[in-house]
């Protein structure tokens, strides 16, 4: 089974054309599962063709506007084209996340979907701190991170799906969790700051992302949720001297197979 990552969004809550906020969809065979799904998100999957309606389960890693501004469109999406074209979803449609994802996504219910109890598909609602989730042939294993505690607390994930492992910390500072989350990892998604940032316990300068995925063997990174200032030449240059393993700097639309 292969397993392929599209990046939909690269950036952070700087809208551009180039830059989505951040969103990763890791499909195989018919699965698709969303990785954060900042503003921007669904537009991207209709850019790309893909059928937003057959998304099986969402992962937020905590509750900054770039990372679930379009979580309430995901959700609310399908139940509207089945009103208006005849397709009503059925399948369970499972958001899985932060400490207080449950409590944050019954607020955000209230205000922008009041009928919520009309839909005509399965919610279920997980927090993945310290826990995983089993759906054949996945797992995902979620862990708490560091990143100013927000969300009670944020979490960090890996999946795995036979031999293959993909692993996405978040926004992440440096931490035990992390690690863990990214050890062996085929593919990691590293979220970075700038060269010039000072390292600090809530991000991961670009420096550190290429020196704990040498640490950590990890196979591939990518190096996501860019603010465009840096170039990726820079970049690459900076991380390969700490980093032997192949380097991608993220944009709209990349696919890479995991």
């Amino acid at each position: 089974m292969d397993l392929k990552l599209t990046i939909l969004g690269s950036g952070v809550n700087v809208n551009n054309k180039e830059k989505a906020s951040p969103g990763l969809l890791v499909t195989a065979d018919d699965s698709k599962i969303l990785f954060d799904c900042g503003t921007g998100i669904v537009r991207r999957l209709v850019d790309l063709g893909i059928d937003y309606t057959t998304i099986d389960y969402v992962f937020i890693s905590h509750p900054h506007t770039d990372h679930m501004g379009d979580l309430i469109n995901v959700l609310h999406a399908p139940h509207v084209k089945g009103l208006y074209y005849g397709q009503p979803r059925t399948n369970p449609l499972a958001i899985c996340g932060y400490g207080n994802i449950a409590k944050d996504l019954k607020k955000l219910v209230a205000i922008h979907w009041p009928d919520f109890d009309h839909r005509t598909y399965q919610v279920p609602i997980k927090s993945m701190v310290n826990k995983e989730v089993k759906f054949p042939p996945f797992k995902v294993i979620g862990k708490a991170v560091n990143h100013f505690g927000i969300g009670n607390p944020p979490v960090g994930f890996r999946l795995e799906c036979q031999d293959d492992v993909f692993a996405y910390p978040g926004d992440s500072g440096d931490c035990p969790h992390l690690h863990e989350l990214i050890e062996n990892a085929d593919l990691a998604v590293l979220n970075i700051s700038t060269l010039a940032d000072e390292p600090n316990p809530n991000s991961l300068t670009p420096t550190e992302a290429a020196k704990i995925a040498a640490d950590s063997c990890v196979h591939n990174i990518v190096l996501a949720h860019n603010r465009g200032i840096d170039s990726d030449e820079a970049l690459m240059a900076e991380c390969s001297k700490y980093f032997a393993g192949g380097i991608y700097v993220a944009h709209d639309l990349m696919e890479i197979l995991i």
